[in-house]
């Protein structure tokens, strides 16, 4: 069955290529719009005919170009700054009243490397009440994800002078509940990285999985080799490392409601996800909190990311470097 299942899912796609890697230079307007065209129109579903109950439920021309529209009038646009944008805060609120809040982004990313570190701890090593620990200058998704997944939470002290996560306080502070180390590239509060590759040791040490969370970096700071600003490994070449977050609508430059968790190997991966086979509609299974999720953000993240093209995000890294540069230099 679930060969089967695999092949009805694959079957349209299976056989071609796919992007592995950022291509060189930024494609050209042209080339996207037709590479965009050629994967809308993989398999063989006429969802247009309106025959797709449950999946599609408005097909509209009228609609589609009214909301294209107001895409484009709001693309640039952050609820989080409702000083900056009132009329998309009272978008928002109208929208709250008539239906519900609206959320994603990198603070869903923490979320679920934070429920898939408390499902292991809970199902795998038979830890009851699981507890994570992160910097103080973590950022509050963590505390979030807590309070959302009723688990402990505790926050390790700074170094004074270099700001970054006190390793030899987290060391004190693991117990038999700890179910996750986080660490920050970089964090929001001082801009500094935290010490990747010693809290990676400390999680090897313990058997405890370490999150790095470059919500902000994740499209900085793997570029800043070649931008000429070379950095210690704070990724998977950390053996400790576990998963890592990035937002792409920061400085990967998509709409905002994009982000990416990734994990070493799928057997982390796996306790991210929620799956129910007993609901009388069918298996109902979700990779995310979210069920529902619009396509048009994916669709967007995808064009911003081969629009700029991995040597695009080099030369905005340099940018961005040098500006902080002249910054700190006064």
């Amino acid at each position: 069955m679930s060969d089967g299942l695999s092949h009805d899912l694959n079957e349209a796609i299976e056989n071609t290529p796919y992007l592995v890697q950022l291509p060189k230079d930024g494609w050209s307007t042209e080339k996207i719009i037709e590479k965009a065209t050629e994967y809308t129109k993989f398999g063989t579903f006429k969802w247009e005919t309106g025959c797709a109950s449950g999946t599609v439920y408005n097909g509209n021309k009228d609609l589609t170009d009214v909301m294209t529209q107001v895409y484009g009038l709001s693309a640039w646009t952050n609820p989080l700054h409702p000083d900056v944008f009132p009329g998309v805060r009272k978008m928002e609120a109208e929208v709250v009243r008539m239906c519900c809040s609206l959320f994603k982004g990198g603070t869903e990313s923490i979320v679920m490397a934070v429920k898939a570190y408390r499902d292991y701890a809970i199902n795998v090593r038979g830890i009851k009440k699981p507890e994570i620990l992160v910097p103080v200058s973590a950022h509050a998704a963590f505390d979030k994800a807590a309070y959302l997944l009723a688990i402990g939470i505790k926050h390790v002290p700074l170094d004074p002078k270099s700001m970054k996560v006190d390793v030899h306080a987290m060391k004190k502070m693991i117990n038999k509940r700890t179910c996750m180390l986080a660490v920050s590239a970089p964090q929001f509060p001082h801009g500094v990285i935290d010490p990747v590759d010693e809290v990676g040791a400390l999680g090897e040490q313990y058997n405890i999985p370490v999150h790095v969370d470059a919500c902000l970096g994740g499209f900085l700071i793997p570029f800043m080799e070649e931008a000429g600003y070379p950095l210690p490994p704070f990724d998977f070449r950390v053996k400790g490392v576990t998963s890592i977050s990035a937002d792409t609508h920061k400085y990967g430059y998509a709409p905002k409601g994009s982000s990416v968790i990734m994990y070493r190997n799928s057997s982390w991966r796996h306790h991210q996800f929620f799956v129910t086979p007993d609901w009388p509609g069918g298996i109902y299974a979700t990779a995310t909190i979210g069920g529902s999720r619009s396509g048009g953000i994916v669709a967007a993240c995808w064009a911003a990311l081969v629009y700029h093209g991995h040597q695009g995000y080099v030369e905005y890294t340099t940018k961005i470097i040098q500006t902080a540069k002249k910054i700190e230099e006064g």
